[in-house]
């Protein structure tokens, strides 16, 4: 049978994915989204800068889950808007060794402005801009890297759900077309990882398809991928091969997937 599309193909596919479960994490996505206001950690040092950004709380996760260190060298393949990489060069103070990647042209002038609105130019300047493929990434800067994270871009269903014009255009392709584009992101971005090293994906998806699927594709073909260990956060629960935190069980945060992966030595 041929498979819907639009408003009616969404909802039945969800309600495939999710059964019982999908009626309130419908009613949680449709709630207004909780905002998590983080002071920035340069404020002090420049009264100029602004002091807060605005994101989703579990945000956070992805990033405390590459267990970031001073020295490492560290990438953010699809960087923009910049909220993720703010806590990553906070975590780090070491601009020098930090990699923001965009494609989009028009997302990389927005993780510019953001930049410049958040960090002291002093160490904005050391920092490493690239607006460079990330899907082929890593045929140019092979074992780079110490951490990775890539924040793929994803179906965003809560984002769709809010939209009329793009929950009329829905359709499951769309989405089997994102996990090939982000498994092209992921096995690049483990191109570029140092033996050792560790690396982040990360999705606001609630679709297996673009989460844990896209991931288990890689350590199937992958001998030297690796699930990395993690700190569980408190809000959110686990997955076969991470954690997700979704809005109807994780007091209205997320939608946030992510999982680890290890490069062997």
């Amino acid at each position: 049978m041929k498979k819907q599309k639009g408003k009616e193909g969404f909802e039945a596919h969800y309600q495939e994915v999710w059964g019982e479960r999908w009626a309130g994490l419908k009613t949680a996505l449709l709630a207004p989204k909780l905002h998590f206001e983080r002071p920035n950690g340069f404020a002090k040092e420049d009264s100029d800068l602004n002091p807060i950004y605005s994101m989703d709380e579990a945000s956070l996760y992805p990033v405390l889950a590459l267990q970031l260190c001073s020295d490492h060298q560290v990438l953010d393949l699809c960087a923009a808007p910049g909220g993720k990489s703010l806590l990553i060069l906070e975590q780090t103070r070491a601009p020098q060794c930090l990699t923001l990647n965009e494609v989009s042209r028009s997302r990389f002038f927005k993780l510019r402005r953001v930049l410049k609105e958040y960090v002291p130019a002093s160490i904005l300047d050391k920092v490493t801009l690239t607006n460079f493929d990330g899907s082929r990434y890593g045929l140019h800067q092979a074992e780079v890297f110490d951490r990775i994270l890539v924040d793929a871009p994803c179906s965003g269903e809560r984002h769709v759900l809010h939209d009329d014009k793009e929950l009329s255009k829905w359709s499951a392709s769309r989405s089997k077309s994102l996990a090939k584009r982000q498994y092209a992101l992921l096995a690049s971005a483990f191109l570029a990882l140092k033996p050792g090293g560790r690396l982040v994906y990360s999705t606001c998806s609630i679709s297996p398809l673009e989460n844990d699927m896209v991931v288990a594709r890689l350590l199937k073909r992958k001998p030297n991928a690796q699930s990395g260990d993690f700190a569980q956060p408190e809000k959110g629960e686990p997955t076969d091969l991470g954690w997700i935190a979704l809005p109807d069980q994780a007091q209205g945060l997320g939608p946030i997937y992510f999982a680890v992966v290890e490069k062997s030595l």
